[in-house]
């Protein structure tokens, strides 16, 4: 039996960008999650030189190997997205918080560019699948309350009785 205890996201297709089109294979070039991006970042700060110039461009190749973001064959970046990448770079490096300016930019604008949108990054409220092989598989089908799925692998597996004596 596989599922999942809640959906996260709330992922959708197609953004105001790019309208009803998206990109999903652009997104094989990222090769590091948020968590991942921000453990870069926060490390970087603590590498700053007194050439800003410089600190950004290095930060950009950080940025290609990562995303594949700047790389022409890859996932090209226009004036406006270097902008935004720069200010978000100036503000994440300036800033005493811990708030990962710069690496919150880099996960929308891949998102952006893949034509995806999001509804929250925090837990949604849509239905999960439930996936499940072997004898008894039948009863998994059809919406089921989470609660629902360990009494019906007790039922199927017969320690129902034993799980209750032993309470």
């Amino acid at each position: 039996v596989v599922t999942a205890d809640h959906e996260t996201g709330g992922m959708s297709l197609g953004n105001r960008n790019m309208k009803y089109q998206s990109n999903l294979a652009i997104l094989v070039n990222q090769k590091v999650s948020l968590d991942k991006m921000i453990q870069l970042e926060n490390n970087f700060k603590k590498e700053l030189t007194s050439n800003k110039q410089k600190d950004f461009e290095k930060m950009l190749t950080i940025i290609n190997e990562n995303f594949g973001l700047g790389d022409t064959t890859k996932i090209a970046l226009t004036d406006e997205d270097l902008a935004q990448l720069h200010e978000a770079f100036q503000v994440s490096m300036n800033s005493d918080k811990q708030e990962n300016i710069l690496s919150k930019k880099l996960i929308a604008l891949m998102s952006e560019k893949a034509g995806i949108g999001w509804t929250t990054s925090s837990h949604t409220g849509v239905n999960v699948p439930v996936f499940a092989v072997g004898p008894g598989a039948e009863q998994f089908s059809g919406y089921i309350d989470n609660t629902d799925i360990p009494k019906i692998m007790e039922q199927l597996m017969g320690i129902k009785e034993e799980v209750a004596t032993a309470k």
